[in-house]
């Protein structure tokens, strides 16, 4: 490799850190807004798995109480009943 590309990189890897410092800068200036967010999406994750884990819970409980009623399996409409 020949010294010019050396420099290029060394130039470029200088500029790298120097969005790393300013970006780092920047994420701390906005500490509370990041806290916030990630807040947020850790509350809409709970969300998620608690709705899925009681939606699952909510339908085994109804079959469990159909099998104890001893409900039919079978319904039919009825138009008219006497």
């Amino acid at each position: 490799m020949s010294a010019a590309h050396h420099r290029t990189r060394s130039n470029g890897e200088a500029g790298v850190r120097t969005l790393n410092r300013k970006l780092l800068r920047e994420l701390w200036a906005q500490r509370g807004q990041m806290a916030s967010i990630a807040a947020l999406v850790a509350v809409g994750v709970m969300t998620v798995v608690t709705l899925r884990g009681t939606y699952g819970a909510w339908g085994d409980a109804g079959d469990r109480d159909y099998r104890q009623a001893r409900f039919p399996d079978v319904c039919a409409n009825l138009e008219r009943a006497p």
